[in-house]
């Protein structure tokens, strides 16, 4: 995705027409929006994958990129109200909101979609948890024969429930499990 992205460069023949061809326009039009459309799914997908792998200044930015290609988008709006609240800029995330709101208001005439409302209510109300993922790389398993150390594979650790006034001991438990010993250990975090 990253390289797909890093490809798109600007509209579909930005800037060149022909003189009394509407049918080259229509033509180009629609490859034109076709490619954008592309490239707007993949902002998508960056962004939440940024944001779920917690590369929150990457979320950001890919969220804002998608963002700019339009405004109306109500979803790129809650990705980067999201990524915005995980990164712990809560403030950010509601101005989020409270953009989306009067552009929708001026361009349309509507207010921001259910979903969106309640995401801004959680931000408000410092409900909204945000999923936290990492990536850890380990040595693979390797046959006898085989013992290559370049063999890697990857363990999604996701957490999904509230651990109010726990952060200090989950950042504890994140990073004994990043630095564990070749045999391994179970952590377990306890509580309300």
């Amino acid at each position: 995705l990253e390289e797909c992205v890093a490809l798109y460069r600007g509209d579909f023949l930005a800037g060149f027409s022909l003189r009394d061809s509407a049918e080259f326009d229509d033509w180009k039009f629609f490859q034109g929006d076709s490619l954008r459309r592309r490239f707007s799914s993949a902002l998508e997908r960056l962004a939440r994958s940024y944001r779920l792998r917690n590369r929150m200044n990457l979320a950001i930015e890919t969220a804002r990129r998608w963002l700019a290609l339009d405004p109306l988008q109500e979803d790129a709006h809650r990705e980067l109200m999201r990524s915005y609240a995980q990164a712990g800029q809560r403030n950010a995330a509601l101005r989020q909101y409270n953009e989306c709101a009067r552009i929708l208001e001026k361009e349309l005439g509507v207010e921001p979609m259910e979903e969106t409302r309640e995401l801004q209510n959680a931000i408000l109300e410092h409900r909204y948890q945000p999923v936290v993922t990492i990536e850890v790389t380990e040595p693979a398993a390797a046959a006898p024969e085989t013992t290559s150390p370049a063999s890697t594979s990857t363990t999604i650790v996701s957490h999904e429930f509230p651990l109010i006034g726990r952060e200090q001991s989950w950042e504890s438990l994140l990073d004994a499990y990043q630095n564990r010993a070749p045999g391994g250990y179970f952590f377990a975090l306890e509580g309300e």
